[in-house]
C-alpha cells in the first residue's frame, strides 16, 4: 500500500522518498511521468525492452509485450520506428506500455498534474492520489 506526505512516501512499510530510482523500480513502482519522457531514438520495440531491462523471464516478457500490443495495436504496427517519430498520443501510450513493461505493484500515471494510481492486484481500481497543499475534487 502507498502512503504520502510532504516528508515521507512510504511503498509497503518502506520509504522511499529517500532511494535512487533504480531502487524505487526495485520496490515494484513505475511511473508514467507527465510530458511522455519516451527515448525518441530509440525504436517503439526498444522502448517497451526498456521497460522489462529488470526482467530476466524471457517467455513472460513475450507475453507482456502481446499484452502491450493489445492495449495498443499502434504500437505494434509502428514496432521498428523511433519513439520520437510518433504523435504525442501514441507516445503517451509507448510511456504507459513501458511502464506495464515492468510489471509494477503500483503504476503512478501523472496527467495534467494529478496523480493516478493503479495496484496491480487484480481487485484493484485506478483512483486520484491526494493532492498535497490543496483541497482534494470530489
Amino acid at each position: 500500500a502507498l502512503k504520502a506526505s510532504l516528508r515521507t512516501f512510504v511503498f509497503e512499510g518502506r520509504d522511499i522518498r529517500s532511494l535512487p530510482a533504480h531502487e524505487v523500480v526495485a520496490c515494484g513502482l513505475a511511473h508514467v511521468p507527465e510530458g511522455r519522457r519516451i527515448f525518441p531514438r530509440l525504436t517503439v520495440r526498444e522502448n517497451l525492452e526498456m521497460g522489462a531491462y529488470r526482467r530476466s523471464d524471457a517467455v513472460a516478457i513475450a507475453r507482456d509485450l502481446d499484452r502491450v500490443h493489445g492495449l495498443f495495436p499502434i504500437l505494434n504496427d509502428r514496432a521498428k520506428q523511433q519513439g520520437g517519430t510518433l504523435s504525442g498520443g501514441e507516445q503517451q501510450m509507448l510511456a504507459i506500455s513501458r511502464a506495464l513493461m515492468l510489471r509494477p505493484r503500483l503504476l503512478l500515471l501523472v496527467v495534467e498534474g494529478v496523480v493516478f494510481v493503479k495496484s496491480t492486484s487484480p481487485r484493484s481500481t485506478c483512483r486520484e492520489a491526494p493532492r498535497f497543499g490543496s483541497r482534494q475534487r470530489r
